[in-house]
């Protein structure tokens, strides 16, 4: 019991109320009144109402069975009333209330009580009592109004009777008890004569009651036979509708195929002497991704395959063999930004697609259905995805086909630019954004671009360019044997003597269309003729080209002509050439006469305002890759500038189309080309990735320090780490680099981030202040793989504890030790071995570097790496016999 909670209650014949404590359940957390415990309380209770209704025993969940023990819900601040066995004898003769029917608002009379007399006889049969449901709550006047046997047979609740019992059922049996009833007075008599009446009108209201029911019944079959109906007629229309489309469908389907071929043909007739990459290329889902053995792709990464397009035009003259377009023998491209490139290229890929499925004739080139592989690679992994593909070309195709139909709505989309007929020059030459190269030396698709007879642009295989060019280029070798000179690896070597030699080189290479790349042309110069001579000749040539990539021009010892070369040969390389997508000149002069996608600037003079900056970037709509190379104190300069005028061109409404921007020292490789975590001297390199928004960009700098610029120059300096500090990636640390230099590249770093991957440290002039600063900002990066220590023996002290210092923080990372010293460098194994006794101290280091300037035995050095067994590649070479350098 729970004294916090209890119930009261009272008795009908008593105002006095008692207070009787609840019980709690333990699972459902609900408290009760047990009728054991009222039964305790209150003398003979026979059951309990609350404003006038009887409340009922708790059942359980499905509302089948009472409860065991039998209990009462819990009314708080309620007070009950209690009907004990000497209240229920006296109410025997009270009214009884009436009874609602509210479905139907149909009043049902009630039926008076009859108090007993002794000359009346009762029959006091419990099966002519209306059952008392344990669902509903009943009137207590109802109850008490009900007729009683004599003696001790009184009513009480049936608790736990059957719930089935309907309403006409009770009211017969009311009836009946009142025909049981049978009366010996004139009282009785007229009794008997109101209850009949009264039960007459209670069956005459249940009568009605059961005529409103059938009109009810009567009404919701109409409205089920109205539903059925309507069900019918939806039908009907559905099955209308259905043979409708089916002989509508072909009908669409054929104007849909008729619309796709004449946007094949208009592809394959369309001619331009201007692409800078192949037209023609598919997409085929990943073959690598398969479930169940079937070969059915498990995602949506696709890859890009491109198209020979081998034909009529492309064919040598006396060939008569018949030329098929085909998959070019190439293992494809992965899709960078797949989503935005199906946007972008869709509706073309979707007409690519239905070409490959059901061929085309047009333009002098022949596709056949599902194309297939006519060039086969030997072996590697190339050749066995080829034939993946050339097996499974059928489902591929329609796997691809589908998921296009599916994403693009493309067939009739007048709106998307997009869904135009075939792609411009422009957009072609954004395709390349979106391919993955693996290796930039190859050939895209392993195509050649080749110049027809008719001077239109094809891209070929490696097979149908040497039958289309041989006879040509058998020409150009017979000149050059004739002139001295020599053809081998696809490159050609001449030393030109004579102006007879030069003019039929130059008509010999004129006339042969494999020539895509024009490089060193510092031959000119021992030509022995005037400057304007060579620059017309050179002019005349490079007009032939129509078919030229790629332009290399060093007028480095040219210079007295360099305005006419500007106004001559690049103004010839615009109108003439308009396949040209690279070009690398020695200066910016000649720039803004041609709009390539990529320029290589060999060397950025001091004269490269931002203005010049602002025309390039302007007028070079084409501009994509921008390279330059140039001195470290003008890195800092170039890079704001060139920020700086993007930012403000693309804030002004203008469009800036450079992607990707390097600069380097001068006479380095390109970046691309520099081996990972490779170590140069005088290293100066960035690249720049942009996005299309303004101030946004991914830069990462590759850096060494040099020595004469930190001393000449430190402000420079320390205005680049405090600005850029953050995007180093390959950090060189030069013996001049301070401890300002650290604790900046430590400032930066904390509020930036820090991406360093190697790091080349020489902390010759770094106290332990700068160590510590340096060690923070290489620590913050994640991306730590490999570490190169310079030590030195320095004739001061601090330099034991500084060597010993930084081999304990970098032992896992280092990759290569630099051990300078002059007689006693036997004196780093001292110092070494006691605290690095064993190889595994350096897990992967690759290099060890002993220089010893007086020549001095180092047999304890050799010795100690032997014994020690430290990397084989450093046993193999001190057994060689190297005495200074290891």
């Amino acid at each position: 019991m729970n004294d916090a909670y209890s119930q009261a209650f009272r008795s009908r014949s008593s105002s006095e109320v008692v207070l009787v404590p609840t019980r709690r359940d333990p699972k459902s957390g609900q408290h009760a009144i047990h009728w054991k415990d009222i039964q305790q309380y209150l003398n003979e209770p026979q059951y309990v109402t609350h404003n006038g209704r009887m409340i009922m025993f708790l059942t359980d969940d499905n509302l089948k069975e009472y409860l065991i023990p039998l209990r009462i819900a819990y009314h708080p601040g309620e007070v009950l009333e209690v009907v004990l066995e000497d209240d229920s004898q006296g109410e025997s003769s009270s009214t009884a209330s009436s009874t609602g029917v509210p479905s139907y608002n149909i009043h049902v009379p009630d039926v008076p009580s009859v108090t007993p007399s002794p000359r009346q006889e009762i029959v006091d049969d419990d099966s002519l009592v209306p059952p008392i449901s344990s669902k509903q709550v009943i009137d207590t006047a109802d109850a008490a109004s009900l007729p009683r046997g004599t003696g001790k047979a009184q009513y009480r609740p049936q608790f736990g009777r059957p719930e089935n019992t309907r309403f006409e059922d009770s009211i017969e049996r009311c009836f009946a008890l009142a025909t049981a009833m049978r009366p010996t007075t004139p009282e009785w008599a007229k009794e008997d004569v109101k209850l009949q009446k009264q039960l007459d009108r209670l069956q005459h209201q249940m009568r009605q009651m059961q005529q409103q029911m059938e009109e009810i019944l009567g009404r919701i079959q109409q409205d089920d036979q109205q539903a059925q109906n309507l069900q019918q007629q939806m039908k009907a229309h559905v099955e209308e509708t259905r043979q409708t489309l089916q002989q509508q469908l072909p009908l669409q389907a054929f104007d849909t195929f008729v619309h796709i071929q004449y946007r094949v043909q208009v592809v394959l007739t369309k001619s331009s002497s201007e692409l800078s990459i192949p037209r023609l290329f598919i997409i085929l889902p990943e073959p690598t991704a398969i479930v169940d053995g079937q070969g059915r792709p498990c995602s949506l990464q696709f890859r890009l395959y491109f198209l020979c397009e081998c034909g009529a035009n492309t064919m040598a003259r006396d060939c008569s063999e018949p030329q098929e377009v085909h998959l070019a023998d190439h293992p494809g491209y992965d899709i960078d930004k797949q989503d935005e490139f199906i946007q972008k290229y869709g509706s073309y890929l979707l007409t690519m697609m239905f070409m490959v499925k059901y061929g085309a004739v047009a333009g002098g080139l022949v596709v056949p259905p599902l194309l297939g592989l006519n060039c086969a690679t030997e072996g590697g992994e190339d050749q066995e995805r080829l034939q993946f593909i050339k097996k499974n070309i059928g489902r591929l195709v329609n796997d691809a086909k589908t998921y296009l139909e599916s994403t693009v709505n493309a067939i009739n989309d007048e709106t998307n630019t997009m869904a135009q007929m075939d792609l411009g020059s422009s957009e072609l030459a954004q395709l390349r954004s979106y391919l993955k190269f693996v290796d930039d030396d190859r050939p895209i698709g392993d195509l050649w671009a080749i110049s027809t007879r008719k001077g239109h642009c094809a891209w070929v295989c490696c097979k149908h360019l040497l039958e289309y060019s041989e006879p040509d280029f058998q020409r150009l070798k017979y000149i050059l044997f004739t002139a001295g000179g020599a053809c081998h690896d696809n490159k050609v070597e001449l030393k030109i003597t004579s102006e007879t030699t030069k003019k039929q080189l130059y008509n010999a290479i004129g006339e042969v269309r494999r020539i895509q790349k024009v490089g060193d042309w510092k031959s000119l110069k021992q030509v022995g003729l005037d400057h304007s001579l060579a620059m017309r000749s050179t002019s005349e040539m490079i007009s032939r080209l129509n078919g030229l990539e790629s332009l290399s021009l060093d007028f480095g010892q040219l210079s007295m002509v360099a305005n006419d070369i500007s106004h001559g040969v690049v103004g010839d390389v615009n109108l003439e050439v308009p396949r040209l997508c690279e070009l690398t000149l020695d200066d910016f002069e000649f720039i803004h006469q041609c709009h390539p996608v990529l320029i290589k600037i060999l060397h950025a003079s001091e004269n490269m305002d931002e203005a010049r900056l602002v025309d390039i970037l302007q007028h070079s709509t084409r501009l994509e890759e921008l390279y330059i190379g140039c001195a470290g104190e003008r890195f800092f300069i170039l890079v704001n500038s060139i920020l700086s005028t993007r930012d403000r061109i693309l804030q002004s409404g203008g469009h800036v189309a450079l992607r990707f921007l390097e600069l380097k020292g001068e006479g380095l490789v390109p970046l691309k080309r520099l081996k990972p975590c490779g170590y140069h001297q005088h290293l100066l390199a960035v690249t720049i990735s942009f996005s299309e928004e303004p101030h946004s960009f991914d830069m990462e700098a590759h850096v060494a320090f040099d020595e004469m610029y930190l001393s000449s120059d430190d402000s420079a300096t320390c205005d680049f780490i405090r600005q850029y500090g953050w995007s180093i990636k390959t950090l060189g640390v030069p013996s001049s680099f301070s401890d300002r230099h650290a604790e900046l590249l430590d400032q930066v770093t904390q509020e930036r981030g820090s991406i360093i991957e190697c790091a080349n440290i020489t902390p010759d002039s770094l106290t332990k202040t700068g160590l510590d600063a340096l060690h923070r900002a290489i620590e913050r990066s994640k991306n730590l793989r490999s570490v190169r220590l310079c030590l030195s023996m320095l004739p001061r002290d601090g330099w034991v504890m500084k060597a010993l210092l930084l081999l304990e923080r970098y032992k896992g990372q280092l990759m290569h030790i630099c051990l300078n010293g002059d007689d006693v460098v036997e004196q780093w194994i001292t110092h070494i071995e006691p605290v690095f006794p064993t190889k595994d101290e350096f897990p992967i280091l690759e290099t060890l570097y002993a220089a010893n300037a007086r020549n001095a035995p180092l047999g304890s050095v050799l010795q100690f790496f032997l014994h020690k067994t430290f990397n084989r590649k450093i046993q193999d070479a001190l057994r060689r016999g190297y005495s200074n350098d290891v």
